[in-house]
């Protein structure tokens, strides 16, 4: 039985559809351990499954960008979403340019040994933000398929404070 003046989930969990991904991750998670509970079971349900990362960099031999280098994006959707953990696997979706894989591929590798981050990017529901994000150091590489896991609570905290300073 629930205490007086607590709601009930199913009813919390209803009032979500109409409350933005933005106000329950900076208002409803911080108002009560039931709102937390509701609010990131949504998130992690129904916000990261939408959720897409990139990374963009130069393919040339420099740590810098110059204007005639080619530019490689790796664009990572969620794979696999463990309820029980803060972590999400994502997995390369696709590489642009894509006569570039194979060098974008061996090129981001030397960056992860290197410990360089890039510039990562989240897009949800077409806005994108730059998100400070670092990938937890695991990489899969099988059988031709690339995946990284992410800490999604931290990248959803990067995403949504980089949309409120855009929003103003």
């Amino acid at each position: 039985m629930a205490p007086t003046g607590a709601l009930p989930d199913e009813l919390i969990l209803h009032i979500r559809f109409h409350t933005p991904p933005l106000s329950l991750w900076t208002s409803a998670r911080l108002a009560s351990r039931q709102l937390q509970r509701c609010a990131e079971d949504v998130l992690r349900s129904e916000i990261l499954p939408h959720i897409s990362l990139s990374l963009t960099f130069s393919l040339g031999g420099g740590p810098h960008h110059r204007w005639y280098d080619v530019r490689a994006t790796l664009f990572f959707c969620p794979s696999h979403l463990d309820p029980d953990k803060t972590t999400a696997m994502f997995k390369l979706s696709h590489v642009l340019p894509p006569q570039c894989r194979t060098q974008a591929l061996e090129k981001w590798s030397r960056l992860r040994s290197d410990n360089a981050t890039g510039t990562w990017r989240a897009a949800l529901h077409g806005r994108t933000y730059v998100v400070p994000l670092q990938p937890l150091g695991v990489c899969h590489q099988e059988e031709g398929e690339v995946s990284i896991d992410i800490d999604w609570e931290a990248m959803l905290r990067s995403y949504f404070r980089a949309a409120t300073r855009a929003n103003g």
